[in-house]
């Protein structure tokens, strides 16, 4: 099955761990920005496939940064478009490849979030208000996340971010449980499971 045409996007982010490519967000063809992600994982025996990745994810997102941490993808920050930033709790997502789900700074998502969506004027918690940004660069070193500059409501940033992913080498409680009941349920073909590779 080819993902080729789900794949027409621009305005995307993109990082690489342990031989997989993992694309995440960005715009499609009509400008709609989308929330889903794609893996493109080498077979051993050369070939190569594209798989939509496992979970739910908690914001459609473009011009936003992602990278791996072991197993776990951060993607920060993104636009919807309209002079709207992506909602707050939603403006840094998880993608444990471990456990096969989508974590915001609420909880797993099980559910694409709809609520209030930011727009220009500041407002909601400071801390995460703090990676409500597009256009910006992100990089890891460890379990360091760095990110820097962007816009925020047409405001360049020249800030330095610095995380720490305390749970890179850990699963929470609440993801095991939810990978647990995906790993119940029927799996569809094309979706990769687990770590999101190909053994």
């Amino acid at each position: 099955l080819s993902y080729f045409f789900m794949l027409v996007r621009y305005a995307t982010a993109s990082a690489r761990s342990d031989g997989l490519l993992l694309l995440c967000g960005g715009r499609d063809a009509n400008s709609v920005p989308l929330a889903s992600a794609y893996g493109l994982a080498k077979h051993r025996d050369g070939r190569w496939e594209w798989a939509i990745a496992p979970g739910v994810s908690p914001s459609p997102r473009y011009q936003h940064a992602a990278v791996f941490v072991n197993a776990r993808l951060h993607v920060s920050g993104g636009a919807l478009g309209g002079g709207r930033m992506v909602e707050d709790s939603s403006s840094v997502a998880v993608l444990d490849t471990a456990a096969g789900v989508w974590c915001d700074t609420k909880s797993v998502v099980t559910s694409p979030r709809t609520g209030r969506y930011s727009a220009d004027a500041a407002g909601g918690d400071a801390s995460v208000e703090l990676t409500r940004r597009c256009r910006h660069a992100a990089a890891a070193v460890g379990d360091l996340i760095f990110i820097y500059g962007g816009l925020r409501g047409g405001v360049l940033l020249d800030d330095l971010l610095v995380a720490e992913d305390l749970a890179a080498a850990e699963t929470t409680t609440a993801a095991l449980h939810a990978a647990a009941a995906a790993a119940a349920s029927d799996t569809q073909p094309g979706r990769l499971a687990g770590r999101c590779g190909f053994a």
